[in-house]
């Protein structure tokens, strides 16, 4: 397990929950995070759009998982999955992913998908909290967090996230801190200029977490 993922597992372990807390992970893939979260949780809500990946999904038989078979973007309604050549965990419903070339995505390799928002799921389901999420969407991260505006105002959930190599940093830093957010790197430093191919977790301002963080994660 390399630096990044040890990292984001620790995270998910450690990080200050309540057993009434809501989960949100995003791009779920097989389920590798999804079943440390539900022990952590009232409730978890994997988001994963590849069928085959939702099949693996469906054989955990925590009760506490709602499987939601659609991909997280900046609209909700019919949207595009382009697959990877390879690996069924680098799908990606980025399109300019798929005109590039460059990440094994084409544009005629695709499957028609539903798509969610962040913003729409929760009024749909009529939730009053969302604590933490989980994202991993293969350079769609800006389409997520745009999609989920009112809820990261609002409701303020931390965030974990690998942000990919053709996103936008700055506009991402931006939007995160013009709502009193701030983020913290794999080394536990809280950080104001973000590089790509890196996680990050993002956290309220407000939450003075970051001596306890270096407690728990045993990261320092």
């Amino acid at each position: 397990m390399n630096h990044s993922e040890n990292f984001v597992t620790k995270i998910l372990n450690k990080f200050p929950l309540s057993k009434n807390s809501i989960i949100f992970d995003i791009g779920a893939n097989r389920g590798i995070h999804t079943k440390t979260m539900s022990y952590r949780a009232q409730h978890v809500y994997a988001f994963e759009p590849a069928p085959e990946n939702i099949n693996v999904l469906k054989t955990n038989n925590e009760t506490n998982i709602t499987i939601i078979p659609k991909a997280v973007g900046n609209k909700s309604g019919k949207s595009k999955l382009y697959l990877h050549h390879l690996y069924c965990d680098m799908h990606t419903t980025q399109q300019r992913s798929a005109e590039i070339e460059e990440w094994g995505h084409s544009l005629d390799k695709f499957i028609d998908i539903d798509m969610v928002t962040i913003d729409d799921f929760i009024k749909e389901y009529n939730l009053k909290n969302v604590d933490l999420i989980k994202i991993d969407v293969e350079g769609a991260e800006e389409d997520v967090f745009r999609g989920g505006k009112e809820t990261f105002s609002k409701m303020k959930p931390a965030v974990i996230v690998e942000i990919h190599s053709n996103v936008d940093v700055n506009w991402i830093y931006h939007f995160f801190t013009q709502m009193n957010y701030k983020f913290i790197d794999t080394s536990l430093y809280t950080v104001n200029k973000l590089r790509l191919d890196q996680h990050y977790l993002i956290i309220d301002k407000s939450l003075n977490l970051g001596h306890e963080l270096q407690a728990r994660l045993n990261l320092a």
